[in-house]
């Protein structure tokens, strides 16, 4: 059968629906993009008015305040530094620079004149080198170690970072440094005897611009006080001893050729000076805590070392190698505000003192590990920094915040 022959009725019929379909199309897709900016009008935050008008009090909001953008973040250079005038804070007096007297970094009234006559007697120095340390073994520090209220003492401002004894017979007079840079002296006996004179014991210094962390005294020239920052001067030896930073350094009391070393890296180290090799230096003794360590000193008869870490230990190490190891639990999370605990010798090898977080001097007994703390009304701070005094047993100096605290027996 053939197909039926297409008419011209047929073709008429075909394009009327074609263009009745594209207009149809066309006002589909035109009401698609009118739904479309209704809906992104709504979706889109306001316009920000210049001057707003506030709702309750009817009046004009005050304009935007500008974004304050760096130099860096525009693309400009720094400005000339030549043309900043520079500022001087009235609690950090100028530090002097070059060579400079204890004149020019006193700062407090009046004069360190009495300190000078104090430490200066020649009679002293010829006997402090002459002299031969007896150690009173008798000494109990838990029960005979008292603070009284008078050897309390406001110092310095700022956190105290280490505290010295200058090595004076007679006296208990006490160096401290502290976060800003300043050296605060203290003369206890002084303080004592002119209460109400020209001077009260205490002598200010600021010859620093950051943290004091070491004091050292001429033995033989107790006038000449030296703090220092860092390591200066040349360089002769230079060793690898740690992977992380080294935190204390001590050398035995007989033999100067054995030197103890504490680092972040966990370690506690002994060498031996006269065998160290430069590439690949070995320890005679090496101690392992499961923490950064942060002090170990040897004891007065250099028979043993104290070492202590953040893993809430004090180890002792002891014999003829340093090969026993003794452990005493201990808190030593003083956490970010205050100096890190370092256990000390007393006066012989019976005792240690290290600070305790309840406001306490903790003395620790070697014969027995046991822990005692010393406590007192007069104790406002945390003790975090010790110091005994080379020539008069039972003179005990810590440190809290900016005071000064000295115990001393009975």
């Amino acid at each position: 059968m053939a197909p039926p022959k297409k008419t011209k009725a047929m073709g008429l019929d075909y394009e009327q629906q074609r263009q009745e379909n594209i207009k149809r199309n066309r006002e589909r897709i035109a009401s698609i993009l009118h739904q479309k900016s209704q809906l992104a009008s709504l979706l889109s935050p306001p316009k920000a008015n210049k001057n707003p008008i506030n709702k309750r009090t009817k009046k004009p909001n005050p304009p935007l305040t500008t974004l304050r953008r760096s130099l860096r973040s525009r693309g400009l250079p720094p400005p000339d530094s030549t043309s900043t005038s520079t500022r001087t804070s009235p609690s950090f007096p100028r530090v002097p620079t070059g060579q400079f007297s204890f004149t020019d970094a006193f700062v407090d009234s009046g004069s360190y004149r009495p300190l000078v006559e104090t430490t200066c007697w020649a009679g002293e120095r010829t006997e402090l080198r002459n002299i031969k340390k007896e150690v009173d073994l008798s000494l109990d520090a838990r029960v005979e170690l008292r603070l009284k209220k008078e050897n309390v003492r406001k110092v310095v401002g700022e956190r105290i970072m280490v505290v010295s004894f200058l090595p004076v017979l007679s006296r208990s007079i006490v160096i401290s440094g502290n976060k800003q840079g300043y050296l605060g002296i203290w003369d206890a006996d002084r303080n004592r005897e002119d209460g109400e004179g020209v001077s009260d014991g205490l002598f200010k210094f600021f010859p620093h611009r950051s943290p004091v962390s070491g004091i050292s005294v001429h033995p033989s020239s107790v006038r000449k006080v030296k703090s220092f920052d860092e390591r200066a001067g040349k360089i002769i030896y230079e060793w690898e001893l740690h992977e992380q930073r080294v935190n204390t350094i001590d050398f035995h009391p007989e033999n100067s050729n054995l030197i103890a070393t504490s680092s972040s890296d966990n370690f506690v180290r002994i060498w031996d000076l006269r065998c160290i090799d430069k590439d690949k230096p070995k320890s005679i003794r090496e101690v392992s805590h499961n923490r950064a360590v942060h002090s170990a000193y040897f004891s007065p008869t250099g028979n043993s070392i104290v070492s202590t870490s953040l893993d809430d230990t004090v180890r002792i190490q002891s014999g003829p190698q340093f090969e026993y190891s003794s452990i005493i639990v201990h808190n030593n999370q003083t956490g970010r505000w205050l100096s890190k605990f370092r256990a000390i010798w007393g006066w012989n090898d019976s005792y240690m003192f290290i600070g305790n977080m309840q406001r306490a001097v903790d003395v620790i007994s070697i014969e027995d590990n046991i822990t005692t703390p010393l406590r007192s009304e007069y104790m406002t701070n945390i003790p975090c920094v010790f110091a005994t005094h080379p020539y008069k047993e039972g003179h005990l100096a810590c440190a809290g915040g900016g005071k000064l605290y000295l115990w001393t027996k009975m």
